[in-house]
């Protein structure tokens, strides 16, 4: 998305995205409705994306980036919104959906050539946590080959971020059982937590923020700076914004530094871009996505073993969102692991429970 009156690499396959997104979109287009009616505000946050062309801080020559972007992010979520909504078998789902993240997660950090980073490495952190919570409930055969594929993407990225979230997901994880949230234990949990910080917290910083100074880690490496100049910026136009994916990758238009591209931080990336406004439509799809994936993991049904892993993975990327814009606007190859978990909790009615979990992951399975 950098000078896009040139086709480069990245913005072909950004077109070739589109169409078969479209392709896919008119030829399942009978359950489209259906298929999204759990998830329209989404739905309606992107098409107020779009339409901030109309103010964008780059006025015209941001026309391009936004409507390439935002049709991007668009068919995208209504090409996945159909595919989940049509495999039916919520075990066959799951799957699919460790599958997608582990191949994005790889592709992610090949493309990277596996340097430093917070993209791949959240991805890594989906795919890690969806492993351990299949092989703690279902034990299935070669869960620990996605297990290992996601956990290596997730430590090659060094994210301190990532560390954070995987750590506090999987605290959430420990704290379910077959019945729902288990209060006692995750009372527990976070004063035990609490306890090995107290005492051991150096050995903790040297771990998680390894390679870091204590003036970068006291700074968030630098991006507490960087947030002071969006909040400054944003406080000229807080309604609107200043236009989706331009408005971060424009500080220096609002008065701050130049060569800063990403506000580090998925919440003030929604707000800069989109305003009060569309931070508040994109609240109602988020909340919504928070209260089902917990009535869904106290609720028991068939998917409710899923559902619980699926909400810890939520944590994991809300937490994982103050420090990259998982759910702001840098999305690329992030956006499909991140918004299966969130179509999923919304979607658990539709499925059924029908091949065994342990039947799924066998040789035979993956030939047929």
């Amino acid at each position: 998305m950098g000078d896009t009156s040139l086709a480069g690499g990245g913005t072909i396959l950004m077109l070739t995205c589109i169409l078969l997104n479209i392709w896919i979109i008119i030829k399942n287009n009978n359950i489209l409705i259906n298929s999204i009616k759990e998830t329209k505000w989404f739905l309606y946050y992107t098409i107020f994306c779009l339409f901030s062309i109309f103010w964008s801080i780059t006025g015209y020559a941001g026309f391009t980036s936004i409507t390439a972007k935002g049709l991007e992010t668009l068919t995208s979520f209504l090409a996945l919104s159909i595919v989940l909504y049509k495999i039916k078998d919520v075990n066959r789902c799951v799957i699919y959906i460790l599958y997608i993240t582990t191949i994005a997660a790889l592709s992610g950090g090949i493309a990277q050539g596996f340097l430093h980073t917070n993209s791949y490495s959240v991805s890594g952190m989906i795919g890690f946590i969806i492993s351990l919570g299949l092989k703690r409930k279902y034990n299935p055969k070669y869960i620990n080959y996605f297990t290992f594929l996601n956990l290596f993407c997730l430590i090659m990225g060094t994210s301190s971020g990532s560390y954070i979230s995987t750590i506090c997901a999987l605290l959430i994880l420990l704290s379910t059982n077959k019945k729902g949230i288990n209060i006692a234990l995750a009372i527990f949990i976070v004063l035990t937590s609490y306890l090995i910080y107290k005492f051991a917290a150096d050995t903790i910083y040297n771990l998680i923020f390894y390679g870091h100074s204590t003036e970068s880690i006291e700074g968030g490496t630098g991006r507490y700076k960087i947030w002071e100049q969006f909040i400054e910026g944003w406080k000229a136009s807080p309604w609107l914004g200043y236009g989706y994916i331009v408005g971060e990758r424009n500080l220096a238009l609002m008065g701050g530094m130049e060569n800063i591209f990403s506000a580090h931080n998925g919440y003030l990336s929604i707000l800069v871009n989109t305003g009060i406004i569309g931070s508040l439509i994109f609240s109602i799809f988020l909340l919504k996505t928070l209260f089902s994936g917990l009535s869904k993991v106290q609720t028991k049904n068939v998917a409710q073993p899923l559902a619980a892993v699926f909400f810890a993975v939520f944590c994991g990327i809300l937490v994982n969102n103050l420090s990259y814009p998982l759910l702001g606007s840098d999305w690329n190859h992030t956006f499909l692991p991140m918004m299966s978990i969130l179509i999923m909790m919304n979607t658990w009615k539709n499925k059924v429970p029908e091949t065994s979990m342990t039947y799924i992951l066998t040789k035979k399975a993956w030939k047929q």
